[in-house]
């Protein structure tokens, strides 16, 4: 005979533990990063390129993170090509000499938007946890920088980046982290001038293509690394900077009884050539 009391109990039961449960899968889901084995590339064209949408770190791409000093996490992202000084996160590009599905992730800056001015900062930020199993070393990243505005400013500008290890991946966590700065991965306004102008962010002379390995970075398997730009709200009108085509890649640490073999199947060829 069907016990209704015990299926009710079991049942009472199961929803307690579903209950209990949920919060954990949601902790796992708002902090899950990119999977980083040695190699890991974006480009942004999966981003809009119409309209203002919904942002939301970590959600929208993973691992990707953006935020101000006023806001730390950005909800929308408005789709521009560079004729906009409304503040905001923006999504650039334009149908001209890449489609207008080609897009580049940045900002338009304002003391009310980024902060004040000479220290307010947008940042952008992404998070790659080392999944291979061993050490990555030989990191190495590259991005184009690319300018969509020239804004009325004489003095040149820049989007700084950075890097750390185990930063606190969270929306505040990405401004907070103390990062390595590499000078050869800033990006600096090309285009200057008294007069405002849009400018097409893909064209070669108002973009550049740079590149640097992270020099001393050992990251261990598990560990997380922070990638992350900033914008300042520099004094005076703002230049439009952005960032694309971003490449990550690194080489993984032989384990020891890997180098063991490989220097003993060395000892042995040599031998072998000594007897012939």
């Amino acid at each position: 005979m069907f016990d209704s009391a015990f299926a009710d109990s079991r049942g009472a039961k199961l929803k307690k533990l579903i209950l209990l449960a949920a919060p954990l899968c949601l902790a796992s889901s708002a902090y899950a990063q990119v999977a980083f084995a040695g190699s890991y590339s974006q480009n942004f064209d999966s981003l809009p390129s119409t309209g203002t949408n919904i942002w939301s770190n970590n959600t929208t791409l993973l691992g990707w993170y953006a935020g101000t000093d006023v806001t730390a996490g950005m909800t929308s992202l408005i789709a521009g090509s560079g004729t906009s000084t409304t503040a905001g996160f923006y999504t650039f590009g334009l149908a001209g000499t890449n489609p207008v599905t080609e897009r580049a992730l940045g900002f338009v800056t304002s003391n009310a938007f980024t902060g004040a001015s000479g220290s307010g900062r947008n940042s952008i930020g992404l998070f790659l946890q080392n999944t291979s199993g061993t050490a990555l070393t030989n990191i190495q990243v590259s991005y184009r920088g690319e300018q969509w505005r020239q804004n009325g400013n004489t003095t040149a500008q820049s989007l700084t980046f950075g890097y750390a290890v185990n930063a606190t991946q969270t929306d505040a966590g990405v401004l907070a982290a103390s990062t390595t700065a590499i000078a050869g991965l800033t990006f600096t306004s090309p285009i200057t001038g008294s007069s405002a102008t849009s400018l097409e962010g893909n064209l070669p002379a108002n973009y550049s293509d740079l590149s640097a390995t992270l020099t001393g970075l050992t990251l261990n398997a598990g560990e997380t690394l922070l990638l992350r730009w900033i914008d300042v709200n520099d004094s005076g009108t703002d230049h439009t900077l952005a960032i694309d085509n971003v490449v990550v890649t690194g080489d993984a640490v032989p384990e020891p009884a890997t180098i063991t073999i490989l220097a003993g199947a060395a000892a042995l060829a040599a031998l072998r050539r000594r007897k012939k």
